[in-house]
């Protein structure tokens, strides 16, 4: 009986965090109807969304000990991509949207094959000269991005809705949806590979690849499916980023912020977590947002520095995990 407790409490636990799961997504589809009046709201409720897909796109190839210090490049060439479609070649920024994100998949998949056999800290430091090698190419093939100066009057995301219905959908509502959608497909894809032997693959590449390729693990191939999917999905952050704020240049495009933060946020929240990179998102955004914009600004290095101090000191397991062990659930080993 006393054995079956802590496994009792363990499900109690994340039972609980499946229903405020559900309470959470209920109240992120109901914001545009509460915050209508007030569009600085949904302003931020669609750039924590944003934030969340970046970070639970880093989280999938973290589940195999793939530790990616370059998702900048997939944000980059989707934010990019989207916008030479449909600035450059007047595609509906919608395809052009959903074509950069497979391009940045097809980014994640060869930068898989460039890395190769790298594991560890070579693996990241791969990722980060993939990085800064395209922020290179961007600002210096001017006839292509313009260079520093950017790309600017990139057409926003058309209203959706037909008819009267469209009016209601204005550009602001229709950016969060399209945000909320794409972070709710990232998730169903990530708690679909979890469950298939994909999921198993990853866990054994994260023990070692040595072993897992004694196993019969196909290294190559669970790392260019990990870095596709990924890359898929940071495209298509960095594909609406830029339809949200109309214009690109590398020096944003590119930034070791946008690789650093992820990781930050993704590690906050727990990032063996299902939902957990997109909570460390919303929590250390908002926070930034509301409360150090406002009372020092420039405080998000502050903030993101002492997210990082929280893990290593006090977090191993993100907010989620110290939630979990404090309500009685005991992790047991991975």
């Amino acid at each position: 009986m006393r054995q079956d407790s802590p496994v009792r409490a363990l499900r109690e636990v994340r039972g609980i965090f499946r229903w405020v799961g559900i309470g959470g997504g209920s109240m992120a589809v109901l914001l545009p109807i509460v915050a209508a009046p007030r569009e600085y709201l949904l302003y931020l409720g669609t750039m924590a969304l944003v934030f969340g897909l970046l970070a639970q796109s880093w989280g999938l190839p973290a589940q195999g000990g793939l530790i990616s210090f370059g998702h900048a490049a997939f944000f980059g060439v989707g934010a990019y991509a989207s916008a030479l479609l449909s600035l450059r070649w007047q595609l509906s920024p919608w395809i052009a949207l959903a074509a950069a994100a497979v391009l940045a998949a097809a980014c994640g998949v060869v930068a898989a094959e460039m890395a190769g056999d790298l594991a560890g800290p070579y693996f990241s430091l791969a990722t980060l000269a993939m990085a800064e090698i395209l922020r290179v190419v961007a600002l210096h093939w001017t006839s292509l991005t313009e260079g520093a100066w950017g790309l600017v009057g990139i057409p926003g995301l058309p209203p959706m809705g037909v008819g009267g219905l469209a009016h209601l959908f204005g550009s602001r509502v229709t950016d969060y949806y399209a945000a909320l959608c794409m972070l709710t497909a990232m998730c169903v894809v990530q708690a679909w590979i979890r469950r298939a032997p994909l999921g198993l693959a990853l866990q054994a590449v994260r023990q070692g690849e040595v072993r897992a390729a004694a196993l019969g693990v196909d290294i190559r191939r669970v790392k260019r499916i990990a870095m596709g999917v990924s890359g898929l999905f940071a495209g298509g952050a960095g594909a609406l980023h830029a339809h949200i704020f109309r214009w690109v240049d590398p020096a944003s495009a590119f930034s070791l912020h946008l690789s650093v933060l992820p990781l930050v946020m993704a590690m906050f929240g727990g990032s063996r977590y299902l939902l957990g990179p997109a909570f460390g998102a919303a929590v250390l955004y908002l926070a930034n947002e509301l409360i150090f914009q406002r009372l020092a600004p420039g405080g998000h290095l502050w903030l993101y520095g002492g997210a990082v101090i929280l893990i290593i000191l006090f977090l191993p397991d993100g907010l989620l995990g110290w939630i979990e062990t404090r309500a009685g659930g005991r992790r047991g080993p991975v």
